[in-house]
């Protein structure tokens, strides 16, 4: 029995990268995991795991899991290039943005009780997704739609 790929889903900021890779590695040896993945790490912290991976002949990072959708697109600019360069695949995560991209929330309506209704005006950065902007980009997403006579999702 193996598992095909071990996705790191939480990123580990005490544990040295030099570390995490090491024992990411004695698993793959093992015949335990055939792929290890990376989940919602900076990109600085990717392209480190990749580097000493190399360095050492250690097993590569395979995959990313990281945020992406039409209000989130920053990995665009240097996740996906570095993804190409190294042969890693890129998994994606919340591609409606929560919700907000299916039309389910209004950033200009009060009272949806959807689960992400709670989070208007929050400070946190991790929900911030009503914010001007991305009103902006579900009116058109919602005029496109209707266009094309179909939802927003």
């Amino acid at each position: 029995d193996y598992i095909d790929l071990y996705l790191m889903h939480v990123w580990d900021r005490l544990t040295p990268a030099e570390e995490v890779l090491r024992t990411l590695d004695d698993l793959v040896r093992a015949g335990k995991v055939r792929h290890i993945g990376l989940s919602d790490v900076p990109a600085w912290y990717a392209g480190r795991a990749q580097a000493i991976a190399e360095l050492r002949g250690y097993e590569p990072i395979s995959a990313l899991q990281l945020e992406y959708s039409l209000t989130e697109r920053t990995i665009e600019h240097e996740f996906v290039p570095m993804a190409t360069h190294h042969g890693a695949g890129i998994m994606v995560w919340s591609p409606l943005a929560s919700g907000l991209l299916s039309g389910k929330y209004r950033p200009t309506q009060a009272g949806n009780a959807g689960r992400l209704d709670g989070f208007r005006n929050t400070t946190h950065p991790g929900f911030q997704k009503f914010s001007d902007r991305n009103g902006a980009i579900v009116a058109e997403l919602e005029k496109v739609a209707a266009e094309l006579g179909r939802s927003m999702a």
